[in-house]
């Protein structure tokens, strides 16, 4: 199988001041974020204080953020939301960070480094990436459950991560594409499917199953097809959170661009 070329993220350094504070690496500053993530409360409101100015001021750099302003208006404030919807054994992985736009529609936007253009030196088409965002979520959500039922089988049977043979538990257990990389996987099927019906990304439709984000193709019969292409396909090891963390640091994503 030939793949397309991988693409990654070019900064300036130093960093630029965000929100008044400066972080020598993105690794400190999604640990700044995930440390708000897990203990920030209320629930639910408005981030505020230097929090809140400080994930305000991310999310703004966020490759999604002009074309969702586009459809909503000006990003009025963040919260921190529990959405049961996530599949996560300790609650405090449930929660999200959400924009709440001037018209009221608010939605999860990932903290990740890779979703934002903080300090990089050019940027993309935000609105193709925010579909290509929407194609990836919809594949998340669609073999989820087949990631779960894995997942508790592992746990049920030999309960040992399948990398450094650690005991596993419901507080520690991730599933890892092993092999292609969900990431690859999915790019892989699109690319296919784009192929024999001579069409681009954009024709392919997304939708809403729930209001907690969760979202899949308009297409029943893509939908279907995804999913057995991933079963045939995906190689799974159930292994530890630290040990998930390892294999996805700085791993390299494909070229969706070339797919618009």
């Amino acid at each position: 199988m030939t793949l397309p070329p991988l693409t990654r993220k070019t900064r300036i350094k130093p960093l630029p001041l965000l929100a008044g504070q400066q972080f020598k690496t993105v690794s400190a500053l999604e640990d700044e974020i995930r440390k708000i993530l897990k203990t920030y409360v209320p629930l639910d409101t408005p981030v505020v204080g230097r929090y809140g100015e400080l994930l305000t001021a991310y999310m703004e750099t966020h490759e999604s953020m002009p074309y969702q302003e586009e459809r909503s208006g000006p990003l009025m404030h963040v919260e921190i939301r529990f959405n049961p919807a996530v599949r996560c054994a300790k609650p405090e992985d449930r929660r999200q960070i959400w924009c709440v736009f001037s018209d009221g529609y608010a939605t999860p936007f990932s903290y990740k480094a890779a979703r934002s253009n903080w300090g990089v030196a050019e940027t993309g088409d935000a609105r193709s990436k925010l579909h290509r965002t929407w194609i990836c979520r919809a594949g998340r959500c669609l073999i989820e459950p087949d990631i779960i039922e894995y997942r508790q089988v592992i746990l049920e049977n030999s309960g040992l991560c399948e990398l450094s043979g650690e005991p596993l538990s419901k507080n520690n257990a991730d599933v890892h594409h092993a092999g292609l990389s969900f990431q690859w996987l999915l790019f892989t099927f699109i690319k296919n499917y784009c192929f024999e019906n001579n069409c681009t990304l954009k024709n392919i439709d997304v939708v809403d199953t729930n209001s907690h984000g969760s979202k899949k193709f308009a297409l029943d019969a893509l939908n279907e097809d995804w999913i057995q292409f991933h079963s045939a396909n995906a190689r799974l090891v159930c292994v530890t959170k630290d040990e998930h963390y390892k294999l996805h640091k700085n791993m390299p994503a494909p070229n969706w661009s070339e797919l618009f």
